[in-house]
C-alpha cells in the first residue's frame, strides 16, 4: 500500500526527497539584482537566506552582489545630480521660467506695496506659492541656494549664479 502510494506520487510529480536543504533554486532571483530598488529588497533577502536558512556561500555572495549594486547606482545618481557641472549646465535651462516667474511676482508686489520687496523672503512671506530658489544651486551644502536679489531704490537686479556656482561671475551668470 505504501510503495503504490509513493510511486503514484513519484508519476504525478509530487514526490520530494526530504532532508535536502540547498538554496540553488533561488540563484536565478539573483538577475533581479540588476534593478536598482528592487535588487537591494531582493539581496538583503538572500543574504539572510543564505546566512540563516541554507547556509549557502554562493546564496550570500549573489545577494551581497545584488545589494552593492543598488548601492553603487544610487550613490553614482546622487554625485552625479549634486556634484556634476554637467548635470547643472542640462538644468540650467530651468532656471529662466522660473526667474521670469519670480519677476512677475516681484512687479505684482510692488502694484499691491507701492515699493519693490527688501528681499525675496519678504516676498514669499506675502505668497507662499512664489519660488525663490535657484535650480542650478540645489546643493544642501550650500547656505545661498537661492537666486540673487538685490532692491536698487526703484529698481532691483536678480540673477542666477550659473553653473559655477559663483555670483557676480558675469559671463556664466543667468539674468
Amino acid at each position: 500500500m505504501v510503495a503504490i502510494e509513493a510511486i503514484s506520487k513519484l508519476q504525478s510529480g509530487f514526490y520530494m526527497e526530504t532532508g535536502t536543504l540547498s538554496g540553488k533554486h533561488l540563484y536565478n532571483r539573483g538577475w533581479f539584482g540588476l534593478i536598482p530598488l528592487i535588487g537591494g529588497f531582493v539581496g538583503l533577502t538572500m543574504i539572510l537566506l543564505g546566512v540563516f536558512k541554507y547556509k549557502d556561500k554562493k546564496l550570500i555572495l549573489i545577494g551581497s552582489a545584488a545589494l552593492l549594486f543598488t548601492v553603487a547606482v544610487y550613490s553614482s545618481m546622487y554625485f552625479y545630480f549634486e556634484r556634476s557641472k554637467l548635470f547643472r549646465e542640462n538644468f540650467s535651462t530651468f532656471c529662466q521660467p522660473y526667474m521670469n516667474e519670480l519677476v512677475k511676482s516681484i512687479e505684482f508686489y510692488k502694484t499691491e506695496n507701492g515699493h519693490y520687496p527688501d528681499s525675496l523672503e519678504e516676498l514669499r512671506k506675502s505668497s507662499n506659492l512664489v519660488r525663490i530658489d535657484d535650480p542650478i544651486a540645489q546643493s544642501k551644502t550650500d547656505n545661498k541656494r537661492q537666486f540673487y536679489y538685490k532692491r536698487l531704490g526703484d529698481k532691483y537686479t536678480l540673477f542666477s549664479s550659473g553653473v559655477d556656482r559663483i555670483p557676480y561671475n558675469g559671463r556664466l551668470d543667468v539674468y
